[in-house]
């Protein structure tokens, strides 16, 4: 009789290598779109694009951390200014930077992009060196930078999705 409580060999790992930060790595046999929508949703209180101007903080505040200094090579809508308190209440990002609904679903977008490519890879560092790098098949365009226009997105994230379940280059 065998025993139950040994541990069954994987077959086939779901990843070319182990993470090396765990904390971007979905859990195994976790779809890589559904730790991106809990992390969009812890990140910005929704996985959705956003809707009104209420999540401009969050958003600018997830890419400013999401690109370490480099957020406006990336993302030049992103003004400089960072949100803070005046006089007690808290001053409305976007409204202060002159960004409109359609600026914060660009940058939506990207984030986006980033955070799943961050999960495909595994780490932070190559999923940047990914997307900052042209790709032949991006008619020698760099992914990060087209990511930001909708039909674009769309297609980079199933690009990522293919290079995930090995499907892809």
């Amino acid at each position: 009789m065998p025993h139950l409580n040994k541990p069954q060999p994987r077959l086939r790992p779901n990843r070319r290598s182990p993470a090396p930060h765990d904390a971007i790595s979905p859990p195994s046999g976790t779809s890589v779109f559904l730790t991106l929508d809990a992390r969009l949703t812890q990140a910005l209180g929704g996985a959705e694009p956003p809707a009104s101007l209420q999540r401009a903080g969050a958003l600018l505040q997830a890419l400013r951390q999401t690109f370490d200094g480099e957020l406006r090579r990336w993302c030049p809508l992103v003004p400089d200014l960072a949100p803070d308190l005046t006089m007690g209440r808290v001053r409305d990002p976007a409204r202060e930077l002159g960004l409109d609904l359609s600026d914060l679903r660009v940058l939506y977008r990207a984030l986006r992009v980033v955070w799943l490519a961050e999960l495909v890879f595994g780490e932070r560092e190559l999923a940047h060196r990914w997307l900052s790098q042209p790709k032949r098949c991006l008619q020698g365009r760099v992914p990060l930078l087209l990511c930001q226009h909708g039909r674009y997105a769309a297609m980079i994230e199933q690009w990522l999705v293919n290079i995930d379940e090995g499907n892809g280059p």
